[in-house]
């Protein structure tokens, strides 16, 4: 009997180990774990037919998101991709009388110092050189100035200075200053009411383009006018005028629109692109999304400065309203950045998994993605991509795991 019951217990005990190992293995015990497996899957998802858009300055005459002048640099070129571009600046007057010792004075000028910023530049040119020019009626200088305006008034007669680029900067501050007898050329007549006006152009050389701080980048142009009033305090008969930027701007002969078959994004004014998908319900409410990945065809090389810093920015859509469509942006994790290469052609492959699978419970929002280029009206690039109307269509390549049999209800 007591053979017996050691016999019982012994069988009882490896029954128990036995269990023990199949649950430390799941799918190895079907009588306590459910049955069914996971699966991997892959799809490829082609955009919406007629439902990706190019939105900006297209042939339609919608206006850019960014002009001219509004982004962080100045385009001036030569003949870069085959344009023409001349850059404008219009500073703010300066007054006929400063304030000292709460007593409004007349001031003599002893100096004006012009200074501008060089922040990008094909590091293979060499000898570029920038001038500098006055322009006639300054406060007429605005939105409306048209290339012919500019370029008409690019005589010897209003040439203030040319400034040479060294050819090993990347970047670059560039500076004169008028004094003496110099000082004459600077001198703004009494019916400009203070007002000074530039123009900016390379001069005769290579083939190239340089990107100049605007009125919005850390690297504004500037105007200082240093002054000397008639006061017997020595400390204060030294003072200094800075005038900020009033306008700024780059005009060309010919506007930048972009075709409104294709997706493109950049240029000035500035052009962005909506992709819009359709997700299939089973995977948008039911998967989980191991890999999203966005193709884009380039329908041309990219464009632009040789060495220029330019990024396609991606971001999901908080709702899908158009051209007005507000984009996410509470996280950087939110905004997608893929930097391009001047003369690239291939397939862009943008890993876009963070956006997609906003598109999914909780979240739920649009399955569309807009595409803009960073920095926008800024750089020489404008990229051109396949659309659903010409060309290959943007892609979607989704990785992405079915629930167990056991989690669907």
């Amino acid at each position: 009997m007591r053979a017996g019951f050691r016999l019982g217990l012994g069988a009882l005990l490896l029954g128990a180990v036995a269990c023990q190992e199949h649950l430390a293995a799941p799918g190895e015990c079907p009588g306590v774990c459910p049955g069914g497996r996971s699966a991997v899957y892959d799809t490829v998802l082609t955009a919406a037919a007629g439902q990706d858009s190019t939105f900006g300055p297209v042939a339609l005459g919608q206006p850019g998101y960014v002009a001219p002048g509004a982004g962080s640099s100045l385009r001036v070129s030569s003949g870069l991709d085959g344009r023409q571009e001349r850059a404008i600046v219009r500073f703010i007057g300066l007054p006929d009388s400063v304030l000292v010792n709460d007593t409004l004075r007349p001031y003599t000028i002893d100096s004006v110092a012009l200074s501008v910023t060089v922040l990008g530049r094909d590091p293979a040119a060499s000898g570029l050189s920038l001038e500098l020019y006055r322009l006639p009626a300054p406060g007429s200088v605005d939105s409306t100035t048209s290339f012919a305006a500019v370029e008409g008034a690019l005589t010897p007669g209003n040439l203030l200075a040319t400034l040479p680029i060294a050819d090993t900067a990347s970047t670059a501050g560039l500076r004169v200053v008028f004094t003496g007898a110099t000082l004459a050329a600077i001198q703004i007549p009494p019916a400009d009411s203070g007002v000074l006006a530039l123009a900016y152009r390379l001069a005769p050389g290579p083939v190239t383009g340089v990107r100049l701080g605007s009125a919005s980048s850390a690297s504004p142009p500037s105007f200082i006018t240093y002054i000397t009033t008639p006061v017997v305090d020595t400390a204060l008969q030294h003072q200094v005028l800075p005038r900020i930027v009033a306008f700024s701007s780059f005009v060309s002969p010919t506007p930048q629109l972009a075709d409104a078959a294709t997706l493109t994004s950049g240029g000035a004014p500035s052009a962005r692109a909506l992709v819009r998908f359709t997700l299939p319900p089973f995977i948008r409410d039911s998967s989980t999304i191991i890999r999203a990945t966005l193709e884009l065809t380039p329908l041309q090389p990219v464009n632009g400065l040789p060495g220029d810093t330019v990024a396609i920015d991606l971001r999901a859509l908080l709702s899908d309203l158009g051209a007005k469509s507000p984009r996410l942006a509470s996280s950087t994790s939110q905004i997608l950045l893929h930097y391009l290469t001047v003369g690239e052609s291939d397939t862009l492959r943008i890993d876009v998994t963070s956006l997609v699978t906003l598109w999914q419970p909780p979240n739920k929002l649009p399955a569309a993605l807009f595409l803009a280029l960073q920095p926008e009206g800024s750089s020489f690039t404008q990229a051109v991509f396949g659309s659903t109307r010409m060309g290959a269509a943007p892609r979607l390549r989704l990785t992405y795991v079915l629930p167990y049999p056991f989690e669907t209800p």
